[in-house]
């Protein structure tokens, strides 16, 4: 392939990365989103309290002061969708390391999946620190002090950066290597397929649930930031390998199309909130 040839194809190949990313990190945030509001829903009918499901939040409708909120309650409402969403994480992870494949829409959408399962427990971590909101809410009766809190929060970023750049090694590893071959190739690649969808995809998934969106989900969405930090360091991922190009990379349109009408459906029923178990 000549130099010109090579030029168009990394450039046009850089683009559909950009296109297919973007779609799966918005399509894996919004379902993992869900599902993890859905087990938190679960949680609170099994102790009485009735709720409704949003696109981007949970209303109880059982009042703050009611008897029905005791300790255990509040913990085991609050912390079990974090919990789901870092379990489902781990799940996906370790199917990540062993299923992942060369070049493919799978290994990024795989990628997506659990980057955004950590990213929800790890990112509503600091957000709850920050906002006393959340399952920081539910501790605040065993009176943590500021050490605890600036402890745990300084714990918790230094697991997102260590833990993102292990698994954007990993994502390096199975990746083309034409991209990868030099730092200049490493660095676009990996702003077009990983650093600039979580950004558009973020903008994004704040203008779809506009104006519901809080201070709160913005935090969730930019605190994800910590996962992905590592890739203005791509000197890290080098690796020697043979220099093979695939011409097989496409836009997925199937799946964007499925995406769109996801989202439309989302936003359709969860616009003016569901009650999923109504108690009697």
């Amino acid at each position: 392939m000549t130099s010109a040839k090579k030029h168009f194809f990394l450039n046009k190949n850089y683009f559909i990365y950009f296109i297919n990313s973007t779609a799966a990190f918005i399509s894996t945030y919004f379902i993992i989103s869900i599902f993890r509001s859905f087990t938190s829903i679960l949680i609170a009918y099994e102790c009485d309290i009735n709720s409704l499901l949003f696109l981007n939040r949970i209303e109880f409708l059982v009042p703050q002061n009611s008897s029905l909120w005791t300790f255990d309650t509040t913990l085991s409402v609050f912390f079990s969708g974090p919990f789901f969403s870092f379990l489902l994480g781990a799940i996906l992870s370790i199917y990540y390391l062993t299923k992942r494949k060369k070049n493919s829409f799978f290994n990024i959408f795989l990628f997506w999946a659990f980057i955004n399962a950590f990213g929800l427990f790890f990112s509503s971590v600091l957000a709850d620190l920050i906002t006393s909101t959340g399952v920081v809410y539910a501790l605040n009766s065993m009176n943590f002090s500021h050490a605890v809190r600036v402890i745990i929060f300084i714990s918790v970023i230094y697991l997102m950066i260590h833990l993102g750049a292990l698994s954007i090694k990993v994502f390096v590893f199975s990746s083309d290597s034409c991209f990868i071959k030099t730092f200049r190739k490493r660095i676009i690649y990996l702003i077009s397929v990983i650093l600039l969808p979580w950004f558009i995809g973020s903008l994004i998934i704040l203008l779809i649930i506009t104006p519901l969106f809080s201070l709160y989900y913005i935090f969730l969405l930019s605190l994800m930031i910590l996962f992905l930090i590592s890739v203005l360091y791509p000197k890290n991922y080098y690796l020697k390998t043979e220099n093979k190009i695939h011409n097989k990379n496409k836009i997925n349109w199937i799946f964007i199309i499925s995406n769109i009408v996801l989202i439309f459906v989302l936003r359709y029923y969860l616009n003016s909130g569901i009650n999923l178990f109504a108690n009697n």
